[in-house]
Parts: C-alpha cells; sequence; structure tokens
C-alpha cells in the first residue's frame, strides 16, 4: 500500500519533513545545525511564543532505537517543537544552504505525479491517505485535522480512488482520539500506526493496526 502526502504530489512543493531527511542525509557534522537552529530560536523570541533552549533540550534531545539524540532534537525541532511559520522558515534555509537552492526542482525529481499514481492504481496497487499536509495530527485540533484528512480524500479521488473504505497511514504516527472519532465518521476501512507488533486482524482495532519496519525484520 503507497501512501503519498496530497500536497507534495498536487502543489509540487518539497514537504518540511523531507526537507529535514535530506538535510540530515547531506550533513556529516551536524553541530552547526545544531548551532543555526538555537541561533534562529533565540532570535525569534520577540516574534514568536517558543520554549527556552534550555526546555526545548530536555524535551527533545533524546536518543530513539533508530536515531542519535542529536537527529531527532533536530528533526523534532523542524517537525513539531516550533511554531510552524519558524520551523519552516529554518528548514528551508538550511536546505538551501546545504542541499539544494532550486527546492521546485528538487521536488519534481522526487515527488511522483496524479497519473503516475493514476497508473499504478489501475495495475492493482493500493493508494491510501496520508493526510494532506502530513502534519502532527495530534497538534491541530479536531476542525483543523478534519479538513486536512478531508483533503487528502479529495486528492484520492483524483487518483480514482473511493473516498467510502479508505486506507489511512498516520503521519509520523501521530493522532488520537479525535483523529479515530474523524476516520470512524468517513468510513476509513483501516489505518496504520507506527507501534511495532504484528497486526491481528480479527481481534484488533482495525483504525490502530501495528506495524513491523523494515529495521525489525527478519523476526525470530
Amino acid at each position: 500500500v503507497f501512501f503519498p502526502s496530497a500536497e507534495a504530489v498536487t502543489e509540487r512543493v518539497l514537504l518540511d519533513v523531507n526537507k529535514v531527511h535530506f538535510l540530515l542525509a547531506s550533513v556529516r557534522n551536524l553541530d552547526p545545525v545544531f548551532a543555526y537552529i538555537e541561533s534562529e530560536v533565540t532570535s525569534a523570541t520577540n516574534e514568536f511564543e517558543v520554549l527556552s533552549l534550555l526546555e526545548y533540550r530536555e524535551k527533545y534531545f533524546k536518543a530513539n532505537r533508530f536515531d542519535s539524540a542529536m537527529t531527532i532534537y533536530i528533526k523534532r525541532m523542524l517537525q513539531t517543537g516550533l511554531p510552524m511559520k519558524l520551523r519552516s522558515r529554518i528548514a528551508a534555509e538550511l536546505f538551501r544552504n546545504y542541499v539544494s537552492a532550486d527546492e521546485k526542482s528538487f521536488s519534481e525529481d522526487l515527488y511522483m505525479s496524479v497519473p503516475q499514481l493514476r497508473q499504478m492504481a489501475s495495475d492493482g496497487m493500493e493508494i491510501g491517505s496520508h493526510g494532506y499536509g502530513h502534519y502532527w495530527l495530534d497538534t491541530l485540533t479536531k476542525a483543523d485535522q478534519r479538513a486536512d484528512i478531508e483533503s487528502s480524500l479529495d486528492f484520492l479521488g483524483k487518483v480514482g480512488i473511493p473516498r467510502s473504505r479508505f486506507l489511512f497511514c498516520y503521519p509520523y504516527g501521530a493522532y488520537n482520539n479525535e483523529t479515530l472519532a474523524i476516520l470512524n465518521e468517513l468510513e476509513c476501512a483501516a489505518a496504520f500506526t507506527t507501534t511495532v507488533s504484528i497486526a491481528d486482524l480479527n481481534n484488533g482495532d482495525l483504525l490502530q493496526l501495528p506495524r513491523i519496519d523494515t529495521n525489525d525484520l527478519p523476526q525470530s
């Protein structure tokens, strides 16, 4: 099942999450990136409501099973920790400095198109919703969550996928009870989390399906 973010496909803009991915893949020494983010946060205290650098470090400077503490800190600050306008501004500048100054051409090369998705669907592949703007849904109001998901379903319609009984994958694995209520109302057939486990399709909640990451294979 393929879960494209609708905004990337329809508007041909590079998602912040992908800017961060390519930034991290392009920079060997992350210290200057870390310093730039913290400098920008300090400079933005009069423009945005932000926490202290110490609070951000205590909250996000923590390694997980895939990444170092520094990598997680950069990801979280630019994905969800900072106010949206500030983190997008910082991500765009870092991408220009370290990856590419031509974001439009980069996005054209990176993302597939609606005709390509239609071809995949016609060849028997499943296309599901991954939201429209690839937000951490649990940080949005219920109204904004619904608007984002509804927009993604409009996108699926352009691909030729029926709105009823659609498949969903939570961006970043983030959702809350309001998200579940919205998906129920919209007749979502199944939704995938980032919880690591084998799904039980007979007894499990189909809107909170776990899955196995490629890094977790092979299973013993």
